[in-house]
């Protein structure tokens, strides 16, 4: 997460206000991202890409 800095949860400071809550977190490249739980319909897992017949 660059230019922004990282907040953890621990026992001994709970993450409060905007970081509150459960999030989904996955890897992009060398990027990792988060969405909150509640806008999550479905988790899906890794299929390779397919070739698409008379594509470049």
């Amino acid at each position: 997460m660059s230019g922004q800095a990282e907040r953890k949860a621990s026992a001994d400071s709970p993450v409060s206000g905007a970081f509150a809550g459960q999030y989904v977190s996955f890897g992009l490249g060398e990027e990792v991202f988060a969405a909150p739980v509640g806008l999550v319909r479905e988790i899906l897992t890794y299929q390779p890409p397919s070739r698409i017949p008379n594509s470049p």
